[in-house]
């Protein structure tokens, strides 16, 4: 799917072993061309896919940015929405100080029915 990586693409692995393990395994993979295997799909979601699967997550766009992309457009509302604030907090022991157990690394779990209990 991803096809052959060179070096930008493990620009960002750290480990010379990984890296060169990295390079074995996708020396030989063609690039999956979407646009053959999903013909029916618009350019922009073929566009947002290969970007989403890009290797090196530095050349990944943030999520927002997706978001923003035309293709979401008729999922948008026509007006902007309003921030609200809660009209709750809820407050649970595990976000208490002293919560988490750092010496046996756990923390207190949090039941559904404190949830609950917060919540009404």
């Amino acid at each position: 799917m991803l096809g052959h990586l060179d070096k930008s693409d493990l620009s960002f692995v750290t480990d010379p072993d990984v890296a060169e393990i990295l390079e074995k395994i996708y020396s030989t993979k063609n690039k999956m061309n979407f646009k053959e295997s999903f013909p029916a799909a618009e350019n922009d979601l073929i566009t947002m896919l290969q970007s989403m699967l890009e290797f090196n997550p530095f050349f990944r766009k943030k999520p927002e940015e997706y978001l923003q992309m035309e293709i979401f457009e008729s999922l948008r509302a026509k007006y902007p929405e309003m921030l609200v604030a809660p009209s709750k907090q809820i407050k649970l022991d595990v976000d208490q100080k002293n919560a988490f157990d750092y010496e046996n690394s756990i923390f207190k779990k949090t039941s559904h029915d404190e949830v609950k209990t917060q919540l009404l």
